[in-house]
């Protein structure tokens, strides 16, 4: 089914997707700032075990990405996101069985069972948004999906970290202190069979359309039958310049070492601020959860700024900001500042990555779900190095060296970045308006992306 919008830039189910992904994300925050805490507070294990349980995770989102990444272009979409809300469901409820009985092992258990159902859940779910909205809010899209992620974020995080305070504090059972990671479980059931029943895969937008259009409007060799698209024959028409495949390649290449220098200092953060700011878990929640919540909260707004910027700007923007940032951020000691740098950190890395996502969604048509998996994979084929070199670096160099590496390699990677979006821009298969009146073409072909003279 091809949605015929003239003036919506997103199809009429793509509200109903938001709606849902807020239940995916209730428990989402919370168990990424329990793993360290449980492993360094309560196992106290070393920062390279640590680390390891960090690359676990990322080992089973490399594998299910790759998976997904081909299936979710032959397959139901909707399906793969169930399996995946599944996934993420089970490793809650194994991750609580693993605090209450104080085991290494099915902690990492758990944050592979995460992982593998990341894979499954974003590879065909950013696919889908692709699908759902138009080429000129693309950025924005993307951003919405983190806004309403940011929602469910922030509902999760109220009820989880208000339980884990009051509890904690007066010395409860784990088995109520962490009691919330059983509803976080029942909602990622719940919403992996909203996906599945109330979200129509088949619905995509068609650019150009009008609810006056019909399937005539359309190039002959493009002309639906029954309102909906061919993809077999799309794939077999859609065809790649030389440069956008150079630009692709450069971008994952550079991708991987993004990858590796996020994931060096990232898993070290919440454990810098309890060693040296406070150690006070209280007060590092204050510190570290409102911070990832803003951004989601903003992303939508982010998104709309990222539409309006060249993709180089937001790139460049996004570097720099967020290694400067990186650099200020562990050689403060006020709380208050340091809560503001990580909040500017989260939110100003979003540009950059929106702008990417962007890139990649429009670098094909018929091809969406491997170029996810593929960047999914990739990026996390360097993250389960980072956080060895990370913890390798925590335990030998001092606790700053992870973040001072990332941030040398943060600036060496603009370059880079920018040779990247110089191949890709004018070479991707779907174009925003401005870039086709640009290119002064009146249409881009769906399959081989230049001009047709109508």
């Amino acid at each position: 089914m091809v949605s015929s919008t003239k003036n919506l830039a997103f199809t009429s189910d793509f509200k109903i997707m938001l709606q849902i992904i807020f239940w995916n994300g209730l428990g989402m925050f919370y168990v990424e700032f329990l793993v360290p805490y449980i492993a360094t507070t309560i196992l106290l294990i070393s920062g390279f075990y640590l680390g390891l349980i960090v690359a676990v995770q990322i080992a089973g989102y490399l594998i299910s990405s790759l998976i997904a990444g081909f299936l979710t272009d032959k397959s139901s979409k909707t399906q793969l996101i169930l399996i995946g809300s599944f996934g993420r469901g089970i490793s809650y409820l194994i991750f609580y069985l693993a605090i209450i009985i104080r085991s290494y092992f099915l902690i990492a258990l758990s944050t592979f069972i995460l992982g593998m159902g990341a894979g499954f859940f974003w590879v065909p779910f950013n696919t889908m948004i692709a699908e759902k909205s138009s080429p000129d809010s693309r950025s924005h899209a993307y951003g919405r999906r983190s806004s309403a992620l940011g929602y469910g974020i922030m509902a999760g995080s109220t009820v989880g970290f208000l339980i884990f305070l009051k509890t904690n504090n007066i010395g409860m059972s784990p088995l109520i202190i962490y009691s919330p990671l059983i509803l976080f479980t029942a909602a990622n059931f719940f919403a992996g069979f909203q996906f599945l029943y109330k979200v129509d895969e088949n619905m995509k937008y068609l650019p150009h359309s009008s609810p006056s259009s019909s399937a005539s409007s359309l190039p002959p060799s493009l002309t639906p039958s029954d309102s909906t698209i061919n993809s077999l024959e799309l794939v077999e028409k859609e065809q790649w310049s030389t440069g956008l495949k150079i630009g692709l390649i450069i971008l994952f290449l550079v991708l991987i070492l993004e990858s590796i220098n996020s994931s060096i200092a990232r898993p070290f953060v919440q454990v810098y601020f309890l060693k040296n700011l406070s150690s006070d878990p209280n007060t590092v929640l204050l510190l570290y959860v409102p911070a990832g919540i803003i951004q989601m909260l903003l992303a939508s707004k982010i998104g709309n700024l990222a539409d309006r910027f060249h993709p180089a700007l937001s790139i460049t923007i996004s570097s720099v900001m967020g290694a400067l940032i990186t650099y200020f951020l562990v050689n403060t000691s006020s709380l208050w500042l340091v809560a503001v740098l990580w909040t500017l950190d989260n939110t100003i890395v979003s540009l950059g990555f929106l702008a990417i996502q962007n890139l990649l969604s429009r670098s094909t048509l018929n091809f969406r779900g491997k170029i996810f998996g593929s960047q999914e994979t990739i990026t996390n084929l360097g993250g389960i190095v980072g956080p060895l070199i990370g913890g390798y670096a925590w335990d030998n160099l001092g606790m700053k060296a992870p973040f001072y590496l990332s941030v040398i390699i943060e600036f060496s990677l603009i370059p880079f970045y920018l040779l990247a979006v110089r191949f890709l821009l004018p070479n991707l298969l779907e174009k925003t308006t401005k870039e086709k009146l640009a290119d002064n073409s009146e249409f881009v072909s769906f399959h081989t992306g230049e001009p047709i003279d109508s």
